[in-house]
């Protein structure tokens, strides 16, 4: 099977067995909503068109609102999708959503997404087979791996800079050794072949020599409580097995 990925204008002329339009964005653009372009989706489709949508209220008066409640109309699978994310809330339609949530929630960070993050943890740990595990926010790298004997000369330089740290530190409640490192990776931010990608390698890496888990969730992914609860209770085992 042969996929390609483009933006509409690309598939100009081309016809497609199954052609994916993937609308979820922070809002529908000009760009996304260009009645020529879906026009190019919809007609360059030979057996399949899918329509990938976030269900909000972005979508009345637009091109591509029209184009799903044609599809709804004459009766054609709509499915809702059962995978959420804890990200859905930074979508700029859920503007007023994200505001009345956190407004419920302690803030530990400039960041929406790390203080969706925090929430998803905190009440995930709330479980009675969980709550054996703690949470602390941006902790030093330094102050987790104190031995730099495993480590490369910039393995070293890095891990001690003092604005090294991970987002989330799952911990041991009894002892306090910690268990899981839990990062937020923003989509672009964290990129493949940005700075901070290379970044994120290296803390991998240096996690890795040391054995202590990392769980990476990007904003762009979903089923984060999900993936959360099923490394916690993979740790658990482990430590009750040891």
């Amino acid at each position: 099977m042969k996929v390609k990925a483009d933006t509409v204008d690309k598939f100009q002329g081309q016809e497609n067995t199954v052609i994916i339009l993937s609308t979820v964005d922070n809002e529908i653009t000009e760009f996304a909503d260009n009645a020529n372009r879906l026009n190019v989706a919809v007609s360059r489709a030979v057996e399949q068109l899918i329509v990938v949508v976030n269900d909000s209220d972005s979508l009345k008066d637009t091109n591509i609102g029209d184009l799903v409640r044609y599809i709804e109309y004459n009766n054609f699978t709509v499915i809702d999708s059962k995978v959420y994310s804890v990200f859905d809330y930074l979508y700029r339609s859920y503007a007023e959503r994200r505001r009345k949530f956190l407004a419920k929630q302690k803030r530990v960070s400039e960041y929406d997404s790390e203080n969706l993050m925090y929430a998803l943890i905190t009440n995930v740990l709330k479980d009675k087979e969980l709550n054996s595990f703690g949470v602390n926010v941006h902790v030093p790298l330094k102050m987790i791996i104190r031995d730099t004997s495993l480590m490369t000369p910039s393995e070293k330089e890095y891990a001690m800079n003092n604005l090294t740290h991970v987002d989330f530190l799952v911990f041991d409640a009894i002892d306090k050794s910690p268990r899981l490192v839990v990062e937020v990776d923003g989509a672009k931010f964290h990129a493949e072949g940005t700075r901070q990608a290379v970044r994120d390698a290296m803390k991998n890496e240096i996690l890795n020599k040391y054995g202590l888990p990392i769980l990476r969730f990007r904003t762009d992914g979903s089923d984060e409580r999900k993936q959360l609860i099923e490394v916690l209770d993979g740790l658990l085992g482990n430590y009750q097995t040891s």
